[in-house]
């Protein structure tokens, strides 16, 4: 049980004593303060007809607190609060404040008012083996804090890998499909070689026949096996002149790299 004493009407502050650091399930009691019924007919502009009194616990220079309800034991004549175990964990001030809240006034509204305040500072001890340590919370929240960096640089890295990867593949497939083309353009080149040769060859073996036609008759040429036979038709016959008869014409064929050449004689 931590005490705390309001010796007067006047004195609206009080210190709490008997508060250990890492204390639990402890209760606070004040003395010196207004019964209920009192605290209704104090003050005539918050008075109502149900009055509630809370603690409100709060470290020094933190914003937010704590509520515990404050019952009155009509017996001992004093108030009684539960305070809550994180504010005895630490050897630091801890302020408390007696809120009272008032019933209805005429105009329906509802009223507060901070009454009375205390405060108690728990006093230093080694913590116990099944306890954790302030300092022990700050380290371990500094290492969460660090991992947590540790994860979102490897998930970081992981991105950019997979990212990389894909890329990877992208040019892989590229250079699949342009490889692939250039396969098929090397074929397709191979075979033109080839059938050059090929038609080259044939012109190599060639054999080239000449035939004489009558005259007025069409040209023809004849493949058969390699042999190239070939029809001339014959000049029409002329008058004899001064250079002598005119006769069948003659020509002369000449076969040279795959090209046939015709030239009259």
């Amino acid at each position: 049980m931590i005490e705390a004493s309001f010796d007067s009407d006047r004195d609206r502050q009080a210190l709490a004593s008997g508060a250990y650091q890492y204390d639990t399930g402890q209760r606070l009691r004040m003395h010196g303060l207004p019964s209920p019924q009192e605290l209704a007919e104090a003050d005539d502009f918050l008075s109502g007809n149900i009055v509630t009194v809370q603690v409100h616990y709060g470290f020094k220079g933190e914003s937010q607190t704590e509520t515990r309800l404050a019952l009155w034991d009509e017996q001992a004549g004093c108030y009684l609060a539960a305070i809550p175990d994180e504010y005895l964990q630490r050897n630091e001030c801890v302020h408390a404040y007696v809120y009272v809240s008032y019933g209805l006034d005429e105009t329906g509204n509802g009223r507060t008012k901070t009454m009375y305040t205390l405060t108690m500072r728990p006093i230093s001890r080694p913590a116990p083996n099944n306890v954790a340590t302030q300092s022990q919370w700050e380290a371990w929240a500094l290492k969460a804090d660090e991992t947590d960096m540790a994860v979102a640089e490897v998930q970081t890295a992981g991105s950019g890998a997979l990212a990389a990867a894909t890329a990877a593949e992208e040019a892989g497939k590229t250079a699949e499909q342009a490889a692939n083309a250039a396969g098929e353009a090397a074929q397709e080149a191979e075979a033109a070689v080839k059938r050059m040769m090929e038609v080259s060859q044939r012109w190599k073996e060639m054999t080239v026949n000449v035939i004489s036609q009558p005259a007025g008759t069409a040209a023809t040429a004849e493949l058969s096996g390699g042999v190239l036979t070939l029809g001339v038709p014959q000049g029409s016959s002329g008058e004899k002149g001064e250079t002598g008869d005119t006769g069948p014409a003659d020509i002369a064929l000449t076969l040279a790299e795959g090209v046939l050449t015709i030239m009259p004689i």
